[in-house]
């Protein structure tokens, strides 16, 4: 039965439980003592054994006067040992596919290449708005504020919340909507935020651009199927703000 236990305790059960559920599936309902006795396991391991297999309905219990009888359940309850590894390892594979994509922006660096990383989802363009909060120089935006609050309305208030109570300078050039020129409002007397419109009928827009120490970050505001492009690149970022600038100054106060 060795060889069972060692594949449940591969499947992430606690070694302590998957000897007790093994004790139990092979001799059948048993009382902490008889537990006790058979897996020379101490009483305060069993019953925190116990307890997590009731958690976990692996183990059923009935009393009997003050007697308690714990015994296993049918074996097909494992299954779900099975969808918790699936979860564990699809999670930990995005987390890996992450970290590669991070770390081949950090090599390409490196070798002077510059470097790219891909961020997916709603989760995704949160982490990267909040990053312009750590800029150590001013921050460049294009943006169509009503798309972008269209799909990530928690986001961009957060942000704006932030923002207001960070040291972080920025320059937005926004389409021309209802909630750009509201934005332009409530930010008139909050001189680290400065904002510029763009007419919408003549420069129609729904993704958005950051620029600042030395990356762009390329953003779309689709639901659920977001992308965020960040490539890091000092000559093609100091490109970018250069055009930025120059369109700045066109455009009325």
């Amino acid at each position: 039965m060795n060889e069972f236990k060692l594949i449940l305790e591969q499947f992430n059960l606690e070694p302590s439980a998957a000897q007790i559920l093994m004790s139990l599936l092979e001799t059948g309902e048993m009382q902490v003592k008889d537990i006790t006795a058979k897996t020379k396991l101490s009483r305060t391991s069993v019953h925190d054994a116990l307890n997590y297999l009731l958690v976990k309905e692996f183990v059923e219990y009935r009393k009997t006067g003050r007697n308690v009888f714990y015994q296993a359940v049918h074996p097909s309850k494992l299954y779900s040992l099975i969808e918790e590894k699936k979860n564990k390892t699809s999670l930990l594979y995005k987390e890996m596919e992450e970290t590669i994509k991070t770390l081949t922006g950090t090599y390409n660096l490196s070798k002077g290449k510059p470097g790219v990383r891909f961020y997916e989802g709603p989760e995704g363009f949160e982490e990267i708005v909040l990053q312009n909060l750590q800029a150590k120089e001013i921050v460049y935006t294009y943006v169509n504020r009503d798309a972008a609050v269209l799909q990530n309305k928690k986001t961009m208030e957060k942000y704006f919340e932030a923002i207001k109570k960070s040291n972080v300078t920025e320059k937005l050039i926004c389409a021309d909507t209802p909630d750009a020129k509201e934005l332009k409002k409530r930010l008139a007397g909050i001189t680290q935020t400065q904002i510029k419109l763009l007419p919408p009928e003549k420069f129609p827009f729904e993704a958005g651009m950051d620029m600042y120490d030395g990356k762009i970050i390329y953003a779309t505001y689709k639901k659920n199927q977001s992308i965020q492009v960040v490539i890091e690149d000092p000559e093609l970022c100091k490109m970018q703000r250069q055009i930025f600038e120059t369109l700045w100054s066109l455009l009325p106060e």
